[in-house]
């Protein structure tokens, strides 16, 4: 009978066999093993009639279809709701006072929260409270993001910690698993940001050094056995999931690209062993998962190890074969393993044990509901109070006391945004801080002349891989010099190069011409150039305030530096860059703003207006804006 059966009819038949025996061990735990087919068939009448009244069970296919459809509009109106709310704190947060805003983004963080706890109460089916819980989440990321960029907070991958135990809090008790996967992305960003960090790194560099991610890739795998997520279906599975694309994709990176790599090795090597530690591991997790019954697993563990087979053959092949035979090859590669996962199932390799040897779904608990609301309750309000506290007492503990650096700035060190005054949706007002290095002539823009290899290596860095290796960039702080003997040095550099033409006999064109562009150059540099250089870094910020004591014309601040290697014709030169400070821009309390009015960017860079501010910076080296002194064009 079963030869007259089509795949797909066969395969229909096999699902119903082994649901009909899970059907029979559950009628026989409720008392009916030996009841007759009528009996069965009223119970199950019965339970179906049961099972109908609830909107979050789909008894028929019809139903099944709508319950499709009302995901997918809950996914897009959620999506819509968290734009809605990106942008309306992007219109009116110039308007609010910094108060305000505090409390703008609790209460906003907390109204969504209760909106959502208030929901999973009384939404059975859940489509809205999870579309609540979703706008909750966002409203708490956007808490911590906007609090930090009004206070100018240094970026921090201590964020990424409660925005994952906010998501995972929303994820359990909604059951919500693209919120899962929003915490488990924050975790493991986390765990990889922390790793780089205890190795010297700048934590937003995580990606430079794929291997970060490994840790967290087997700390995601490991949990599932030690959480009991019956009574969230598909959890486990996605941890897992999570996991594997945390430790297949550094590995299939690292394949490709050895430089990346702390490996000792030179990159040709490095390259080797993660493409052999890829098919490695995607043959032992393959079998596992067919092993342990996790076809998430073995489906994720096959395809990584497809790809990095297809990759290896690229690298040998691609240039050496016709294309035509290429990709004959590349089929009968999809041949063979075809043939051997015939014969692996064939043979019952990794066999998965029978379904009776699970652990049974826990029993109905009718507390449950009211305990998952508590829970939510209690834990998103402890959550939410805790980390604005903790915010705000470090703004207040920075701006204590007397600042470690005072700077008056004006409009040739503090740039206005460009869209000031264009784009009614600019959101807050900030300032971005114009500082510049002197370099050597043969140095790219960017290469501090005092940033050489020796100042690298006394800053932290390792260079004994060479100029080939790949050197990621690090925490330092940074001294800022304003108007001083290196400015000097610009204007008369401007001057020099002023009188070198001057000094030539004036009779060809281009004399004119250089002529003009030195004295425009001397010009811009004595009127409008940003007198704020970088003058040097290192790691004790103690140290640098003793050999740069005047607050008043140095600040330190932190900042992040790069090595930098010039190739340039006769030799290879290693120096460095500072690539950005911690805090480049300023956000300008409300109460200034006014002090801007009438100015926008064209007017400062022509000269026709111009401000002055007082820059301060407090304890944990974060700048706030003191008084504004502007004069607007008549």
């Amino acid at each position: 009978m079963s030869a007259e059966l089509t795949r797909a009819e066969a395969q229909q038949r096999a699902d119903d066999i082994h649901a009909w025996r899970r059907e029979q061990m559950r009628l026989a735990a409720e008392g009916l093993g030996g009841a007759d087919a009528a009996a069965v068939a009223a119970h199950h009448e019965a339970l179906l009639a049961q099972l109908a009244a609830r909107p979050d069970v789909d008894t028929t296919q019809r139903d099944r279809q709508l319950t499709l459809g009302l995901r997918i509009a809950s996914f897009l109106g959620a999506l819509a709701l968290a734009a809605s709310v990106f942008f309306l704190f992007r219109q009116f947060w110039p308007q609010l006072s910094e108060a305000l805003q505090v409390a703008v983004l609790a209460a906003s963080s907390l109204a969504t929260l209760g909106l959502t706890a208030w929901l999973h109460r009384r939404d059975s089916a859940g489509y809205f409270t999870k579309l609540a819980a979703l706008v909750a989440f966002v409203c708490f990321v956007l808490n911590l993001s906007l609090l930090g960029a009004s206070f100018n907070i240094t970026p921090s991958d201590k964020a990424l910690l409660p925005w994952a135990a906010f998501a995972l809090l929303l994820a359990y008790t909604c059951e919500l698993r693209l919120l899962l996967v929003a915490g488990l992305i924050c975790i493991a960003a986390f765990i990889a940001a922390r790793v780089g960090t205890w190795s010297g790194l700048y934590w937003l560099d995580l990606g430079e050094r794929p291997e970060h991610f490994l840790p967290a890739a087997l700390a995601m795998f490991c949990v599932p056995f030690f959480v009991d997520h019956r009574r969230h279906p598909g959890f486990d599975a996605t941890w897992r999931v999570v996991a594997l694309l945390a430790l297949f994709l550094p590995m299939l990176v690292l394949a490709n690209w050895g430089r990346a790599s702390y490996l000792p090795l030179p990159a040709s090597a490095v390259e080797g062993v993660y493409q052999i530690a890829g098919f490695v591991a995607g043959g032992l997790l393959a079998w596992l998962g067919t092993r342990r019954g996790w076809p998430e697993v073995s489906h994720t563990a096959v395809t990584f190890f497809v790809i990095f087979l297809y990759t290896k053959l690229f690298d040998w092949w691609w240039q050496l074969m016709p294309k035509f035979l290429f990709f004959l090859l590349l089929g009968l590669v999809a041949l063979l393993v075809i043939f051997v996962l015939k014969r692996l199932r064939a043979a019952g390799v990794g066999m998965q044990a029978p379904v009776s040897d699970r652990r049974a779904t826990p029993a109905p608990d009718p507390a449950r509901p009211h305990r998952l609301q508590r829970r939510l309750v209690m834990g998103g309000v402890a959550l939410i109070v805790a980390v604005n506290a903790v915010v705000l007492a470090g703004v207040a503990w920075n701006r204590s006391g007397e600042p470690t650096s005072r700077l008056t700035l004006s409009q040739r060190e503090l740039r206005l945004p460009y869209a000031f005054e264009v784009d009614g949706e600019r959101g807050g007002l900030s300032l971005a801080l114009n500082w510049r290095v002197s370099h050597r002539a043969e140095q790219f823009y960017g290469g501090a002349e005092w940033l050489d290899e020796a100042k690298l290596r006394n800053l932290g860095f390792d260079l004994s891989r060479g100029a080939e290796a790949l050197y990621p960039e690090r925490e330092v702080f940074v001294v800022l010099e304003l108007a001083g003997p290196t400015w000097a040095r610009e204007v008369a550099r401007a001057q020099a190069r002023v009188d070198e033409v001057l000094a030539r006999d004036g009779q060809r064109e281009q004399d004119a011409r250089d002529l003009k562009s030195a004295q425009e150059g001397l010009a811009f540099e004595r009127a409008r150039a940003s007198r704020l250089f970088a003058v040097d870094a290192g790691r004790d910020a103690t140290a640098l305030r003793q050999r740069y004591p005047e607050v008043q014309r140095y600040a330190i601040v932190q900042g992040r530096v790069r090595p930098w290697v010039n190739r340039l014709p006769e030799r290879t030169v290693m120096s460095g860059t500072l690539s950005a400070l911690a805090v480049g821009d300023i956000s300008v309390p409300h109460a200034l703003r006014g002090g801007f009015d009438g100015l926008d960017r064209a007017k400062l860079e022509s000269g026709d207006a111009s401000f002055e501010a007082e820059v301060a910076w407090g304890r944990r080296f974060e700048p706030w804006l003191g008084a504004v002194r502007a004069q607007p064009a008549p």
